[in-house]
């Protein structure tokens, strides 16, 4: 049973979990302090956006195979490997897509089950902001909508993980709305369409073997996706400083900044990724984590998960940082 358990957590693509699991971690804090602030329904809801965000992971998974992208994908540029192959799982045979199918409907149920909870409990007013998740995480891949083909992706993910996620966090934890959380949910959201943005510049011409259009696609060129990865790297910061500045945060807020050599590297990693400079980067202890490093080398495929790495611990620090200046006195 665990091993099985590992088996799909493994395949729903865990690692990138920092970009649900912290933001709502954030929002737990920003409301701890609240008089009707509850423990027993923060932990509810954070269960139910793990399980959404692994179930909707797995739903991509499922209609980029059934549409056979992720076949054309695996024959794109010569057959090299512009990322760890997706759905490998579904190519090695150690699951079926009736299995795969069967695991994402027990992933969104459980979800399903944590909203229902918190509905229960807090009313339904926060209906609006799970049925607004719902319909654009599943339309992000969905046959015939898929947004994620369409350039809409990066703004669907921003949107889900920035504002809808922490507002309705923060909302499931005490009941209440609030403005401050609702300007970090921007910054967050900024962070988290750096993400998948960082991803779709470097895997550009694997999208264009499938017919996928990304912003980076839509921004045409070089110069162009550059002044987009400075906006969503470092504008953030700016929101931050700014509601320092109009009374809206404490001015602890400003320890962000901690966060800031990570912005520039990533940055100036994908600046040199755009002139084709070589690459010859490696983890240092102030850049985070990054896991699986000896197998991502031998794979070749260090330069693409570096720079994906800079984008996912970005948001996780900026994170933890805020999460620790709201809890501690």
């Amino acid at each position: 049973m665990l091993k099985t358990i590992g088996f799909w957590f493994d395949n729903a693509r865990y690692t990138a979990l920092a970009q649900s699991f912290f933001p709502a971690l954030l929002s737990i804090a920003m409301a701890y302090n609240n008089p009707n602030f509850s423990f027993s329904l923060s932990i509810i809801a954070l269960i139910g956006v793990v399980f959404a965000h692994l179930g909707l992971n797995m739903a991509d998974d499922y209609f980029d195979y059934k549409n056979g992208d992720v076949n054309r994908r695996e024959k794109a540029v010569e057959g090299m490997r512009i990322r760890i192959a997706k759905c490998d799982y579904l190519i090695n045979k150690q699951a079926t897509t009736k299995q795969l199918l069967i695991a994402i409907i027990i992933f969104l149920s459980l979800a399903l089950i944590s909203a229902l909870i918190i509905i229960y409990h807090r009313g339904y007013s926060i209906l609006w902001l799970i049925l607004t998740t719902a319909i654009l995480g599943l339309g992000y891949s969905f046959p015939k909508i898929r947004l994620s083909y369409r350039g809409f992706g990066e703004l669907v993910i921003g949107i889900i993980f920035g504002p809808l996620l922490m507002v309705g966090m923060f909302f499931a934890s005490c009941g209440e709305y609030s403005l401050p959380l609702f300007l970090v949910s921007l910054a967050i959201g900024l962070l988290v369409i750096n993400i998948v943005y960082s991803h779709s510049v470097m895997d550009m011409p694997c999208d264009t073997s499938i017919g996928k259009k990304t912003l980076a696609h839509l921004l045409k060129s070089n110069k162009n996706r550059l002044i987009a990865t400075r906006a969503f790297s470092f504008i953030p910061f700016f929101i931050i400083i700014l509601g320092i500045i109009l009374g809206y945060f404490s001015w602890k807020y400003i320890f962000v900044l901690i966060s800031l050599p990570i912005a520039i590297k990533l940055y100036l990693s994908l600046r040199d990724f755009a002139l084709d400079i070589p690459f010859n980067e490696k983890p240092k202890w102030y850049l985070l984590t990054m896991e699986r490093w000896e197998e991502i080398q031998k794979a070749g495929i260090s330069w693409f998960m570096f720079r994906w790495y800079l984008s996912r611990n970005l948001v996780t620090l900026f994170c933890l940082i805020l999460i620790i200046i709201n809890i501690i006195p």
